[in-house]
């Protein structure tokens, strides 16, 4: 009886479940003393849980440094290796359970990491959760942030902080630009605006990770082209004689695109018998004599406008 009771205890024993492996020599029980035999046994008993320890917080990896991974119990050398879970490409995890390297995707990142000593016993850790965040991108506006209506306009945003997550690809985030003008995705703002006005935006850019920068606001203000007008170089004509249009008509340079130019009377009266078109011809018969000033204006189709002073003496 004292032989069953001794190997039914040494049954109890064998069935510990198996984690740590420790190494102990048992006399079997039952065989003969000079017979006697040894046994070699590895019991394995529960492990402490892996733990984590930080050498710093989530932005130390960014910068390249490291965090370290750590445990209790094992038995001889312990290696890590990740259990569950991926890290993010440009990480990894050492045998010596150093999580290092240069972060290359944002993202978060749940991951079990596993222990295993000389034995072949095991732990594993609860999940940590790494979280890396984007990287700082900033977005420069262009130092020239005044243009002319229908005169040629470029200039470059800029970014740092993309690196290699390349293309950069800059859009409008606020705010809309005058007709004429367009910001390509690779930060050039150009073409030739059409209407002038003061046009506050913001400027976004996203890298191959979906990381995005914002601009601080960038107001361009577009002026109105400058229009010119010449009278014609006659200035007088004969009592109840038709004017020739030829020698009456106004010209102007600056309208460009934005016709029809109209012409108008802005002040003082012609001479009865002549009129003004909106085209900025004078014509009729005087039947008036004397000297008329008038101040004309002319108005293109945004609203703009320019006013001048004319003479035309009539004898």
């Amino acid at each position: 009886m004292a032989n069953s009771s001794k190997s039914q205890n040494l049954t109890q024993l064998l069935v510990v479940s198996s984690f740590l492996r420790y190494h102990a020599q048992f006399q079997l029980l039952g065989v003969p003393q000079d017979g006697q035999a040894a046994a070699d046994i590895y019991l394995c008993f529960r492990q402490k849980t892996v733990q984590v320890v930080h050498t710093g917080d989530r932005s130390a990896i960014e910068r390249n440094d490291y965090i370290a991974f750590t445990q209790a119990g094992a038995n001889g050398t312990a290696t890590f290796t990740i259990n569950s879970g991926s890290l993010p490409s440009g990480l990894s995890l050492a045998s010596t359970g150093v999580l290092s390297g240069t972060p290359l995707v944002p993202g978060s990142f749940p991951i079990t990491v596993k222990v295993t000593d000389s034995n072949g016993c095991t732990g594993i850790s609860p999940t940590y959760t790494l979280v890396i965040n984007c990287q700082t991108i900033t977005v420069t506006n262009p130092g020239v942030s005044t243009g002319t209506v229908d005169a040629a306009f470029s200039q470059n945003f800029t970014q740092t902080g993309v690196g290699t997550h390349t293309p950069a690809v800059f859009t409008i985030n606020s705010g809309s630009l005058p007709s004429g003008l367009s910001l390509s995705s690779a930060g050039v703002l150009s073409g030739t605006p059409l209407v002038p006005g003061s046009f506050p935006i913001t400027v976004k850019v996203t890298d191959a990770n979906g990381c995005t920068g914002i601009g601080a606001t960038y107001t361009l203000v577009i002026a109105c082209q400058t229009i010119t007008v010449t009278n014609p170089a006659t200035t007088s004509s004969v009592f109840n004689t038709a004017l020739v249009p030829a020698n009456f008509t106004f010209t102007q340079t600056g309208v460009g695109t934005h016709t029809p130019a109209n012409f108008t009377i802005n002040s003082g009266t012609l001479p009865t018998g002549l009129s003004l078109s909106s085209a900025g011809v004078l014509s009729g018969t005087p039947t008036q004599t004397g000297t008329f000033d008038i101040n004309i204006q002319l108005t293109d189709t945004l609203g703009r406008s320019v006013s001048w002073n004319y003479s035309i003496t009539i004898h």
